[in-house]
């Protein structure tokens, strides 16, 4: 066993190399190097040769049938160029000194395999595989990320690391740095775009890592939005390892959501204002602000339509409580002196029900003199069924109040008025008879 260098299609592979078949056997597949590292996008050539007795039993042995492969199916080995994740990809090569040469182009990650080798001659059993085969590791070269408090160490690592550690270089921004170790230190504020790559092949880097850029936001619907709709806020930045996004709103210290995406499925005039999302990778981060801007809804129509309807029918109750406290009747009985009470409902006449009475209390001890408006009690019309008689019995009168009015009185009542500071006096009309003045007790 032993290590050393040979050249694939431009560019140095890694290998170790294990020869099969050493006591060279009439029947042999021998590989070399067993093992490969290759980058990938990079072409790579596999070599293997293999041995048979030239004639068995007088019959000259003839090989039939050759191909590579990785994959068996059914027990039964399937041929790489039946094999549609190599379509057009790869080529065989074989050589009258029976060799097998075995070229795959633009090597992708899943190419890492073992390779196989066989062939089948025209021999009852003459066939062989070479086992073991030749182990392809497609190198995928990136970098590691380890943040501190104040520093950030790069490190670059590769799936060939194993078989032999390479020499690496690294790149800022696409400028070569003069480090040549497998990690560096950079600031945890520095904004650059670091890469590296296996010495002596620059044009074949790891991806570039860096922190977030300033974030792409956006709204949903844009402009103007009316309360109760669903609203989508997005968030989007450039960054290298992938940015986690936090969702939040300005002047608020817990977060509101985390994801590109901030979905509101309702949301309220209350929660309008700005919101900022901020991408966070191992390498820092950033924020962008977008503004949520929440018009408040016109009120809902049909309940706008219940609040009309109950106004109108709480105003039509209290019309109709209204009249019924006018027209309900209340029955007094005049009383002669001041301070009497009501009279009982079954003392009053039935022909004076529709009558009404007004009782007035008048303070004894008024000073300065006492005038009110008159009150005329106008004749209610008599209903028709009522009889001639019961008419003439209802008396109708207008009030005059006062103290010390002046009038066509006599002297003697003028007296009273002096004696008696709280008399009433009344003028009582007849239907068709002459008015009378009488003191009036309520």
């Amino acid at each position: 066993m032993s290590f050393s260098a040979a050249a694939a299609t431009g560019f140095v592979v890694l290998f170790l190399s294990v020869t099969v078949g050493q006591d060279e056997p009439a029947w042999s597949v021998k590989c070399d190097p067993s093992q490969i590292c290759a980058f990938r996008g990079s072409t790579v050539t596999i070599k293997c040769s293999y041995k048979y007795p030239s004639r068995i039993q007088g019959i000259k042995t003839e090989v039939k049938t050759r191909f590579w492969f990785t994959k068996v199916n059914n027990r039964v080995p399937v041929d790489l160029k039946k094999d549609s994740d190599y379509k057009d990809r790869i080529t065989y090569n074989f050589t009258e000194s029976s060799s097998s040469f075995l070229t795959i182009k633009d090597l992708k990650q899943r190419d890492s395999a073992e390779y196989k080798f066989r062939f089948i001659t025209n021999q009852p059993g003459g066939e062989l595989t070479g086992s073991p085969g030749v182990t392809l590791t497609v190198l995928d070269l990136r970098v590691q990320v380890r943040r501190s408090e104040t520093q950030t160490e790069l490190k670059c690592e590769s799936s060939c690391d194993q078989i032999k550690p390479p020499s690496y270089v690294w790149f800022n921004k696409e400028e070569k740095m003069k480090q040549q170790t497998s990690s560096i230190v950079v600031s945890v504020r520095d904004g650059g775009r670091y890469s590296c790559s296996v010495k002596g092949h620059d044009d074949l880097r790891s991806p570039s890592v860096y922190a977030p850029r300033p974030p792409s936001v956006s709204v949903t619907p844009s402009g103007e939005i009316m309360e109760g709709s669903l609203v989508t806020l997005s968030c989007s930045s450039d960054a290298n390892p992938a940015a986690n996004y936090s969702w939040y709103k300005e002047g608020e210290e817990a977060p509101k959501a985390s994801g590109q995406n901030f979905t509101i499925t309702n949301i309220l005039f209350k929660q309008r204002g700005n919101y900022y999302c901020e991408a966070q990778n191992s390498r820092g981060r950033c924020n962008s602000t977008v503004t949520v801007n929440v018009v408040a809804a016109p009120r809902n129509r049909v309940a706008a339509a219940a609040a009309a309807v109950s106004a109108v029918l709480l105003i039509l109750i209290l019309i109709c409580l209204l009249v019924w406290l006018i027209r309900k009747p209340k029955v007094w009985k005049q009383q002669s002196r001041p301070g009497a009470g009501p009279v009982p409902s079954e003392q009053v006449n039935p022909a004076e029900e529709s009558v009404v009475y007004s009782v007035v209390h008048l303070a004894t001890k008024q000073e300065e003199p006492l005038y009110c408006n008159t009150v005329q009690l106008g004749p209610t019309r008599p209903k028709r069924h009522k009889k001639r008689k019961e008419e003439e019995t209802v008396e109708y009168a207008s009030v005059n109040c006062g103290r010390t009015r002046t009038d066509a009185r006599t002297e003697s009542e003028k007296q009273d008025s002096v004696e008696d500071p709280a008399a009433l006096y009344s003028k009582v009309n007849k239907p068709g008879k002459n008015s009378r003045e009488t003191p009036a007790g309520f």
